[in-house]
């Protein structure tokens, strides 16, 4: 390449004639690109930077559970031959907690997650507006609807797992694991709800790191309660729950740390005394209704739904704005309502 004694203040040429008055007769490379050619950090490569630099943590942060799902694999069929069950028991108490107990648990936090896509959104637009209170109103929001949604299905799975392990899957040895793993609902809600807040800020790497730290705390349980005798594969439940709760406490304190907020304990109380009457309910019906066998698990939801949302109402722990944050039945709740004179 020829050089020239000019000096040229452009960034780079542009055309053959930048090129002929540089004296270059050839090029050693050709950029093709769409964006604008201007010399700004609002272009190309700087955007896809900050992009990749908030994306591949909300990967990584959907990658973990199934990554971790992958180390019970290694871990828990093989200490639960140490603590002496025969490989086919432990093959099958395995199957017992990731084919049954854990899809359970998925299912019953369809709606924080659903929760958690469109949270996301909201808070980088208060974020965006500066708007502090904005963020912590929306913050209090998420937190009190996964509250009034994960509690009352935790304490139903737990009442109701031998039950729900006989009609669903015929396999009423699964009662253990299931019953264990309910209060996962709760903390599993609690860690979506958070990570998508901490997103929402565009702290999109700490979910990440917190669920790491997680993740080897469950492995050291993992390893230590499932070898014991006494606990088997509710040892496993216990660590996996452990991961879950871990996690979100995590997730927490820095949620506190950036806007200031913590949840309080009329926000927690309110859903907690109503999913505990609703659960002594449900224990009411399904002793009385013993031999009803899959008749029961539908006369027990029958009972709880209505004295569920009736004590939470009773006790001020549902709002309107609650009832509209709900994805896909808030607004047909809030409708039902306003026509029976609960809301104006």
């Amino acid at each position: 390449m020829e050089t020239s004694s000019q000096i040229y203040t452009e960034f780079l040429p542009i055309s053959r004639a930048d090129m002929e008055a540089r004296g270059w007769d050839q090029l050693d490379f050709v950029v093709v690109g769409g964006d604008a050619y201007v010399d700004h950090p609002s272009f190309g490569t700087a955007i896809i930077s900050r992009l990749l630099r908030l994306a591949l943590p909300v990967s990584m942060s959907s990658l973990m559970l199934p990554v971790v799902a992958n180390l019970d694999l290694l871990i828990v069929p093989q200490r639960l031959e140490a603590a002496g069950f025969h490989i086919s028991q432990a093959t099958e108490f395995f199957g017992y907690l990731t084919g049954m107990a854990v899809p359970l648990i998925n299912l019953a936090t369809i709606f924080t997650a659903a929760m958690t896509i469109s949270l996301v959104p909201a808070i980088s637009e208060s974020r965006a507006l500066n708007d502090v209170f904005g963020i912590r109103a929306k913050t209090r929001t998420a937190f009190r609807v996964a509250l009034i949604i994960t509690c009352p299905c935790f304490v139903g799975m737990y009442f109701l797992a031998e039950k729900i392990a006989a009609l669903i899957y015929n396999a009423p040895g699964a009662a253990d694991a299931i019953q264990t793993m309910s209060v996962g609902i709760l903390l599993l809600g609690l860690h979506q709800i958070s990570t998508g807040i901490l997103q929402g800020l565009g702290r999109t790497s700490i979910p990440v790191i917190n669920m790491i730290l997680a993740a080897a705390v469950k492995v050291f349980l993992s390893w230590t309660l499932t070898a014991i005798p006494t606990l088997g594969i509710k040892g496993a439940a216990m660590a996996t729950v452990g991961d879950f709760g871990l996690a979100a406490v995590l997730n927490m304190i820095f949620i506190y740390k950036y806007t200031g907020f913590a949840l309080s304990f009329s926000g927690v109380f309110k859903p907690a005394v109503s999913a505990a009457a609703m659960g002594a309910a449900v224990y009411g019906v399904i002793t009385l209704a013993v031999s009803w066998g899959a008749w029961a698990i539908l006369a027990a939801i029958a009972v709880a739904v209505p004295v569920y949302g009736g004590v939470l109402l009773a006790v001020g722990g549902m709002g309107k704005d609650d009832l509209e944050s709900l994805p896909f039945i808030g607004h047909r709740l809030l409708a039902a309502g306003q026509k029976l004179g609960y809301f104006r």
